[in-house]
C-alpha cells in the first residue's frame, strides 16, 4: 500500500476511533491476552474516554476513503499512545506510516526520544522500527513492554 492520508483527529472521529480500538484489541490481541484482560483493555477506549484523551494528546488518524478510518496513533507527554490499525488492513504499511508520522511530530515538538508501552502483541513490530525494550510492565489491565527509541 502506498502513502495514506494522515490527519489530526477531530471530535467527529471519536466513535470511529473507539470502534477501531475495540475491534483491533478483540481480534489482534486475542492470541496474547485472555478474554478478561481483553475486556479490561477495551474499557479504556470507550467514546467518552477517547474524547477525554484527545484533550491531552495529539491524536491522528489514517483515512483511506471518506469516513473510513483505518488507523490511529497519538502522542502525549513524550509517549506514543494508542496505535491501532484495522485488523483487515494490517501488514500493509499503515502502522509503519502512522509511527513515522508521530515520530516526526515528536521531533517537530523538540523531543529527542520517544517512549511507549507496547502490548505483548505489538512488541516485535516496534522492535523492527528501532524501539528497544526498557522493562516488562505487569499490569492487571494488560501487561506491556516499556520501550524507547532515540529520535535524533
Amino acid at each position: 500500500m502506498g502513502r495514506i492520508p494522515i490527519r489530526r483527529a477531530s471530535e467527529d472521529d471519536v466513535h470511529a476511533i473507539a470502534a477501531l480500538a475495540e475491534r483491533t484489541i478483540r481480534i489482534s490481541n486475542a492470541a496474547d491476552y485472555d478474554a478478561e484482560t481483553i475486556a479490561a483493555i477495551s474499557r479504556n477506549f470507550t467514546p467518552a474516554l477517547v474524547l477525554e484523551k484527545m484533550t491531552s494528546r495529539d491524536v491522528f488518524v489514517a483515512q483511506i476513503s471518506r469516513g473510513d478510518i483505518c488507523g490511529t496513533v497519538s502522542l502525549g507527554n513524550g509517549k506514543l499512545h494508542s496505535l491501532f490499525v484495522d485488523p483487515d488492513r494490517q501488514r500493509r504499511g499503515i502502522g509503519r506510516q502512522l509511527v513515522a508520522h508521530i515520530e516526526q511530530h515528536a521531533r517537530d515538538g523538540g523531543l529527542t526520544e520517544l517512549h511507549l508501552s507496547s502490548s505483548l502483541t505489538a512488541r516485535y513490530f516496534y522492535a523492527r522500527l528501532g524501539y528497544q525494550d526498557i522493562r516488562f510492565e505487569p499490569r492487571p489491565d494488560g501487561s506491556t513492554w516499556l520501550m524507547v527509541k532515540p529520535l535524533v
